[in-house]
């Protein structure tokens, strides 16, 4: 942020971001000293940073997707944040504090009254119901194909018509897609690590699940 220290940290607070023992907590034009060679590992270690420059920015940004992060920005106040806001993965602006180009180059567009650390928090926990919505719905695809396929070679007739495959299907898919659309409630805040760039959606966790519920159907 191009704030203070003390007032990044506060913000940097209201998102969950606490620092570790081990974390930097650095100004914009200490970041920006560091040559070629030094700052790639101290991206790791940066939680907070204040008193940002716009070339600051970018270069974080940069740093952090060469190291293979998923990166957010929030900006868009100046139209030097524009070249950062494209650079990002995610380029956030609010719909008052914004440039004209900004808003162009932005990938996301909250309104007044979103607050920055509810989408954090709802990215973060849409995020964990798509995964549990994808082991669920692929362990009743799989699970039903093969009993059907064992049955069907068994006995010569088939224990699940089309008619239960197509029934089953519309109510899981019904019921997740209002699950997506649906307002989070509460203060809870969902506390998951972040995920690489190269690192897939169904886990190895997630496909050893599968694999156990389709072998005890």
């Amino acid at each position: 942020s191009e704030d203070e220290l003390s007032i990044v940290r506060a913000t940097a607070s209201e998102l969950g971001i606490s620092p570790a023992s081990d974390d930097k907590v650095i100004e914009g034009q200490a970041f920006r000293r560091l040559n070629s060679m030094e700052r790639p590992d101290a991206v790791d270690l940066i939680s907070v940073m204040g008193s940002s420059l716009p070339k600051d920015k970018f270069l974080m940004v940069d740093e952090l997707k060469k190291k293979g992060r998923i990166v957010a920005f929030y900006g868009g106040l100046t139209i030097r944040d524009t070249l950062t806001l494209k650079e990002a993965d995610v380029g956030i602006v609010h719909d008052i504090w914004r440039t004209g180009m900004a808003r162009e180059n932005a990938d996301l567009i909250i309104g007044n009254g979103c607050f920055l650390g509810k989408i954090v928090n709802s990215g973060a926990c849409a995020y964990h119901n798509i995964q549990h919505f994808s082991q669920l719905q692929l362990t009743a695809c799989i699970s039903g194909l093969l009993v059907t396929l064992v049955a069907t070679m068994h006995s010569g007739e088939s224990p699940l018509t089309a008619v239960h495959l197509i029934w089953v299907n519309l109510i899981m898919c019904l019921l997740g897609g209002l699950m997506m659309v649906m307002e989070l409630q509460g203060t809870l805040q969902h506390i998951q690590r972040p995920e690489g760039r190269t690192e897939s959606l169904i886990t190895k966790v997630i496909w050893r699940n599968i694999a156990v519920q389709v072998l005890y159907q």
